[in-house]
């Protein structure tokens, strides 16, 4: 038998949910906010190379392999430029903040120094990837830890970081 009163007010159990609780971003969000990132950033690369004069070289294959490296240097400054200053006092970048997502350490969600973010969390799979052959594939990796149950990419947990939404 049934101990429930049937004459009882009705009553559901609702969930009360925090301000401060946080919410991983979405894979989505952050695959366009990482496709946009790439977009500002070659784009301001480009327009650098043009400024320099070095454009037409690199149509014409004529770079020696030094300067390979360089434009390699070249990206991850422009990296820098656009997104430096957003990462160490937000940790976001500019698409990031148009999508209102940040990046913030795992265990405490708190803001990370400068030097874990870019550090730890970008600079080493951008090394990597910079490797003929073998570091192209590090970036589909990267990229395939998004669908972890976590949403967590390979740079995530190389820094122990989480996206969330803010």
């Amino acid at each position: 038998m049934n101990d429930e009163n049937i004459y009882s007010t009705p009553h559901a159990n609702l969930e009360v949910y925090s301000k401060n609780e946080v919410v991983l971003a979405g894979r989505w969000t952050r695959f366009w906010a990482a496709l946009i990132d790439t977009i500002l950033i070659l784009l301001l690369f480009i327009v650098v190379q043009v400024a320099l004069g070095v454009s037409s070289l690199l149509t014409l294959d004529q770079l020696p392999q030094a300067s390979e490296l360089m434009m390699s240097v070249g990206i991850l400054l422009s990296y820098l430029l656009l997104n430096g200053y957003l990462l160490a006092t937000s940790g976001q970048t500019i698409a990031k903040k148009m999508f209102n997502i940040r990046v913030v350490d795992y265990d405490t969600n708190q803001l990370l120094p400068f030097s874990k973010v870019f550090g730890i969390r970008y600079l080493p799979i951008f090394v990597i990837s910079q490797i003929p052959f073998a570091g192209q594939f590090i970036g589909i990796i990267d990229s395939l830890f998004i669908f972890s149950k976590e949403n967590r990419c390979l740079h995530d947990l190389l820094a122990n970081t989480k996206v969330i939404k803010i």
